[in-house]
């Protein structure tokens, strides 16, 4: 009866991974942030102007009219940037939030534009800026310089976040493999604590200095494949030591596997529903 409850639930955590597979975009989301400040009080849309025609499914307007498009859109369609910055059909209403979010493949280079429809005029940022980081942030202001802001304190608490919710699924995948004990718990807990630092630590230092297409695709599944490796290693010397009751070696090499691909899919997922964390 207990093996048919343990078999039970590992078909629905797998299945519950799949669904999420399902749902989830393949690739991590980096986003850009720009918070406005000095314009209390005023009416103002924005968007962020690309040096491409393109990013991700964003594109520049094709001149479709089966969907009515308002007035501020077209404003944004017709603008001419002086260096041919493209306007991507993604803009957002900062009068309430002052902060404009893009958090599905911005632009990598990108000028910021608001547009004020009460006196019909633009305020475009003086130069072009990058992503600088997984989740970069900028301030705006009225005479158009932008400046970096990150926030240390977000980037802090989505990492603890991501961390904690790394460690509970792994720790659910080692229930499905009948694996306990506090040593052999810890032994899991620290390996992902580990692995989460190295593992953020080499993407945010990626994109720093390579840009976020490569940081964000090219190394991501490098480095996850890295420390599925590094963990696989490491359960199969120790498991058989420190679990209570008799282990063969390839249940590290397994549970590294399917613990690492269970976590990766749902903090895809996570990163779908909450992407200013993610």
């Amino acid at each position: 009866m207990r093996k048919a409850v343990k078999f039970l639930l590992c078909v629905a955590l797998l299945a519950a991974a799949l669904m999420i597979f399902a749902h989830a975009d393949m690739g991590p989301k980096e986003s850009v942030t720009v918070e406005f400040r000095g314009f209390e009080g005023r009416r103002y849309f924005a968007t962020l102007l690309s040096r491409t025609r393109s990013s991700g499914p964003a594109s520049v307007y094709d001149g479709d009219e089966s969907t009515p498009k308002s007035d501020v859109f077209m404003k944004f369609v017709e603008y001419q940037d002086a260096d041919g910055f493209y306007f991507l059909q993604f803009m957002q209403d900062c009068s309430q939030t002052h902060a404009f979010f893009w958090g599905y493949y911005p632009p990598e280079e990108f000028r910021i534009l608001l547009y004020f429809p009460d006196t019909d005029e633009f305020l475009e940022s003086q130069g072009s800026y990058g992503q600088y980081a997984f989740h970069s942030r900028y301030v705006f202001t009225p005479d158009g310089s932008v400046e970096r802001a990150y926030d240390y304190g977000n980037e802090a608490l989505a990492f603890a976040l991501r961390a904690a919710l790394t460690v509970a699924v792994e720790l659910a995948v080692a229930l499905c493999f009948c694996l306990r004990g506090g040593k052999l718990w810890r032994l899991v807990i620290l390996m992902n604590l580990g692995t989460q630092v190295l593992l953020n630590a080499a993407l945010q230092i990626t994109i720093y200095y390579h840009g976020a297409w490569l940081g964000a695709a090219g190394i991501t599944l490098l480095l996850e494949l890295a420390v599925t490796a590094a963990e696989a290693v490491v359960y199969t010397r120790y498991f058989p030591r420190l679990s209570a009751r008799p282990l063969r070696k390839w249940v590290g090499i397994v549970y590294a596997i399917a613990a690492n691909a269970v976590s990766f899919i749902v903090g895809l997922a996570m990163a779908q529903m909450l992407p200013r964390l993610f």
